[in-house]
């Protein structure tokens, strides 16, 4: 899960987009964990 966290990180903090996440499914993400991060908000 570490990755995860660090994306989730990431996507919190508005550094990436909903698209660069979407690349990283499934070599990286699961499906799961994409739908997870992108569904908490983004602080721009």
């Amino acid at each position: 899960m570490g990755y995860y966290n660090f994306v989730l990180s990431m996507w919190q903090r508005g550094r990436v987009t909903k698209e660069q996440v979407k690349t990283l499914v499934p070599h990286m993400l699961t499906q799961e964990e994409y739908d997870d991060i992108i569904s908490h908000p983004q602080n721009h």
